[in-house]
């Protein structure tokens, strides 16, 4: 089978490659295990999602069930999340 994405250059403004599901933390990083910046944020259910952006930022925003938003993530954090049920990060 011929790969679409052999040729493809990664990108800010392409196709994400992959969505990795991260359990909230107020300790560590927890995107790819602290080795990732995420680029998008995506809840599976409505509530508040707090993470820290690409410079250590701390950040709270709403999203509705089945929300993304496209941001920085470098950690998804426990306090103040109120999102329950599954939280995935894209990477490009």
């Amino acid at each position: 089978m011929q790969n679409p994405f052999q040729y493809a250059s990664p990108g800010l403004n392409g196709m994400v490659r992959r969505w990795v599901q991260v359990t909230p933390s107020d300790i560590a990083d927890n995107v790819m295990g602290g080795d990732a910046i995420g680029v998008a944020i995506y809840v599976e259910n409505a509530g508040d999602i707090a993470f820290h952006d690409l410079d250590g930022t701390p950040i709270t925003m709403p999203l509705p069930a089945n929300g993304m938003m496209t941001t920085s993530v470098r950690r998804v954090l426990a306090t103040g999340t109120g999102a329950v049920g599954r939280i995935f990060v894209a990477l490009v």
